[in-house]
Parts: structure tokens; C-alpha cells; sequence
């Protein structure tokens, strides 16, 4: 990670292609997590990942249970996080900003499916502290808020904590109506053509 950083974020909160400034979590080791506001739109972008929270074990290490290491390295992005998308919120709030952006990369639903065919539901404590917040937030927020993420590899653009959604069931929480997700879809070229593919 450290050589990603060095790579990816060699200036501190400073973007490489475009060089915008942002506020980032530098400070704490975390350049990745930042926020930004362009067009009175409030943008957050915190690391939130898949595979339980990055504690599932890796393959051929004969490891039963997370390392020290890596539980330290969650419960600091844990944290980080849930800071980063208090300051953004608040921060629309006080600029009167027409709308919030919120990037993890992790997908809430773990499946990604659209709400017409919803998967059944099943616990996902990689982002059960993450969604109660994204939905206090939203909920308490007047504008639209919009939820961009990868993780589930296909475009759905849905409500996820609508009014019949079940995923309001796993986590506990209120339908929330302003949330609006449009999931990242992987776009590729096939090597040796300039035909894209999805």
C-alpha cells in the first residue's frame, strides 16, 4: 500500500491527473480518503472495501483468523470513514449544497441486483456501521444524495434503502428515499482490437 500511495498520491491533497485540491486523510495514513466540492456538489470518497471488511483470509497462508495487523488497519478505515462522511454531510449542510456524492468502493447489497430483483438478503458486517451512517446522513439531509460504487462488476441504478427494499431488514434502518445508487460498470478492450466489450 505504501508504494500505491506513493504512486497514486505523491502530492497531499492533491489529485495526480487533474492536480484539484481536496481534502484527504493524509494525516492519518489514508490519502485515499477525501472530499472534495465542485458545482455546490459535496463529494466523498472513502475506502470502504469488500471481503468482509478486507479481513478474509488469503488463500495458502494456513491463517485461521485475521492478523493483528489487519484488524488494526479496519478499525482505523472504519473509523476514518464514518469521520470523512460526517465532515461531508456537514459540510453540504453548511454550504447549502444541491447534492451529495458519496464513491466507496464496497457495495452495500453485495449482490449489486436491481431492486426488481432483489437477492435474498443476508448480513453483510463489512458495511453495517458504513450503511447505518450513509442512511442517518442521507435521511437528515434535504438534497439527493448518490451512491457510486464498483465492487459488484455490473450497472444497476436503483434505490437501495427504498421502501420495499429487504435490505432495511439486514441493516436495522429507515427506507430512505433521497439515496439514489448508480453502481461503477468495468468497461474492457479486448487486447489486439479497439472494440470495447462490457
Amino acid at each position: 500500500m505504501d508504494t500505491l500511495r506513493e504512486m497514486f498520491f505523491p502530492v497531499q491533497n492533491k489529485t495526480v491527473g487533474g492536480s484539484m485540491r481536496v481534502e484527504s486523510q493524509s494525516g492519518i495514513g489514508l490519502p485515499e480518503n477525501a472530499g472534495f466540492t465542485k458545482y455546490r456538489i459535496a463529494f466523498s470518497v472513502v475506502i470502504v472495501q469488500g471481503s468482509t471488511n478486507s479481513l478474509a483470509l488469503w488463500s495458502g497462508l494456513g491463517l485461521t483468523e485475521p492478523t493483528d495487523l489487519k484488524l488494526q488497519e479496519a478499525q482505523l478505515r472504519t473509523e476514518a470513514n464514518l469521520e470523512l462522511l460526517s465532515e461531508t454531510f456537514a459540510d453540504a449542510k453548511r454550504s447549502q449544497a444541491r447534492a451529495v456524492v458519496v464513491m466507496p468502493q464496497a457495495d452495500m447489497s453485495t449482490q449489486g441486483s436491481k431492486i426488481s430483483h432483489w437477492p435474498a438478503p443476508r448480513p453483510f458486517p463489512v458495511s453495517s456501521l458504513w450503511s447505518k451512517a450513509l442512511a442517518e446522513e442521507s435521511a437528515n439531509f434535504t438534497g439527493p444524495v448518490y451512491l457510486v460504487n464498483g465492487d459488484s462488476h455490473q450497472f444497476n441504478e436503483d434505490a437501495p434503502l427504498a421502501a420495499e427494499s429487504p435490505w432495511l431488514d439486514v441493516y436495522f434502518i429507515d427506507p430512505v428515499p433521497n439515496l439514489q445508487r448508480v453502481p461503477a460498470r468495468e468497461r474492457r478492450t479486448e487486447l489486439g482490437s479497439g472494440r470495447r466489450r462490457p
